[in-house]
């Protein structure tokens, strides 16, 4: 419940915030479809590039991030048409600004992309010190905000960064390359059109800048992909195709073009038509599947998570989650405190035990860790007085790792407390 009302608000300021962006630089129609488009994105009930019947929280992150490069873009490509050209110039640089620092603090491979495009799409409008001015002030408010709420204390933030950057890498069989390499053709080709149409009405600049734009967003969308447990997915294309279609209709003088100017400006038509229609699809359709998920499964057993009931599908892991559960209220004590070693910890949260300082969010051997680059034996355990070791690990890639890496450090400091028929309990000595 928390995950949907979360999403619903995200979905709810970041399409306000679309719709601000919009209503001076987009005819209506395209600034209403970019809107809702970027609320579809961000409040979407499944992971990017997967079925939407396969319905997760999984990777929030990434839709969000994807819907506030779509802001970035837009206001980098596009100028306002306001009166006001000084206020609209400084509030536009001051939406870029604070998406910059944002993705900064919620991923940083999208934090990235979007320096690389704040730099390659400069130039496609006229810069201005008042655009740069309200980057500045975006970048600076925000910052300050942030690094407040760390305390100021943001070194291990970074350490946590750069380890994880040291032990990632990129794992081929997540990703459909065909798929990739089709939706890029298909997005390139659809700016090359639009592009074509409006040189031959005579804008060559409009052209030109399309063209710039349209390559620059088609490549970062496309290696954005492999930061991300994506298989495929374009959606900064989508976005830009709502960009694309608005200067030519503002552009493009249609009266009278001639057959085949007609002809080219029908495919753009259809080509729109078709990139949209699968994504408002998807989107809404996961929306409405959401609300009719089966609630027949039986749920997990801890206090805290007994109404999440996952799909038919987790059997083996709804199992595995509550035959720890068991396990750790059978010899869990006042004050103690658990970590678990497998790819997350459900056993704080679900049994209402406060988490001990140290541990992570995840272990997933070479994408958060490996070998070189990996938390210390004493951070990861913290102050944990139990520790759940899975007698076989949610995610095969830890079979090996876990046991080679922090087995040492657990039989030294731990003895073994109870088991169960999938997990094994360790007590600090």
């Amino acid at each position: 419940e928390g995950f949907g009302y979360g999403q619903a608000l995200t979905g709810l300021f970041l399409g306000s915030w679309a719709f601000v962006l919009t209503r001076k630089r987009l005819p209506d129609v395209p600034a209403a479809l970019f809107s809702f488009s970027v609320v579809l994105l961000a409040t979407a009930p499944f992971p990017l590039g997967y079925s939407p019947l396969a319905l997760s929280p999984a990777t929030t992150y990434n839709r969000y991030g994807y819907a506030a490069l779509a802001l970035l873009i837009l206001e980098a490509v596009l100028a306002h048409g306001r009166s006001r050209p000084k206020q609209s110039e400084f509030l536009g640089g001051l939406s870029t600004g604070a998406v910059l620092v944002g993705l900064f603090f919620l991923k940083v491979t999208f934090f990235g992309a979007a320096v690389f495009l704040l730099g390659a799409l400069a130039f496609c409008r006229p810069q201005t010190k008042y655009r740069w001015a309200g980057i500045g002030a975006g970048c600076s408010a925000l910052s300050l905000a942030f690094c407040s709420y760390f305390g100021f204390r943001m070194f291990p933030m970074i350490q946590d960064l750069i380890m994880v950057a040291g032990g990632k890498r990129i794992h081929p069989r997540y990703y459909l390359f065909d798929a990739i390499a089709t939706d890029a053709a298909a997005a390139m080709g659809f700016v090359s059109l639009v592009a074509l149409l409006l040189y031959l009405n005579g804008r060559r600049d409009a052209a030109r800048m399309l063209a710039i734009a349209g390559t620059t967003v088609c490549f970062t969308g496309t290696v954005l992909i492999f930061g991300n447990c994506e298989p495929q997915s374009a959606p900064l294309a989508v976005f830009f195709i709502l960009i694309a279609v608005s200067q030519l209709s503002l552009r493009a003088k249609t009266n009278g073009i001639g057959l085949v100017r007609s002809g080219l400006l029908a495919m753009a038509t259809l080509l729109t038509a078709a990139a949209l229609a699968p994504a408002a699809l998807s989107f809404s359709s996961a929306a409405v599947l959401s609300k009719q998920a089966s609630r027949s499964e039986a749920p997990l057993s801890g206090t805290a998570l007994a109404s999440f009931i996952p799909g038919p599908v987790e059997d083996g892991y709804r199992s595995f989650v509550n035959d720890g559960l068991a396990l750790v209220r059978r010899y869990r004590a006042p004050g103690d405190t658990v970590m678990s070693l497998d790819f997350s910890n459900p056993f704080s949260y679900g049994l209402g035990m406060k988490p001990a300082p140290g541990g992570t969010t995840a272990l997933h051997f070479q994408t958060t860790f490996n070998d070189a680059h990996r938390p210390s034996a004493e951070s990861l355990f913290g102050s944990s007085t139990l520790v759940m070791m899975p007698k076989i690990f949610s995610d095969p890639t830890l079979d090996d790792s876990i046991p080679r890496l922090y087995g040492p450090y657990l039989n030294s400091h731990f003895h073994l407390a109870g088991e169960s028929k999938q997990w094994r309990l360790y007590r600090a000595n």
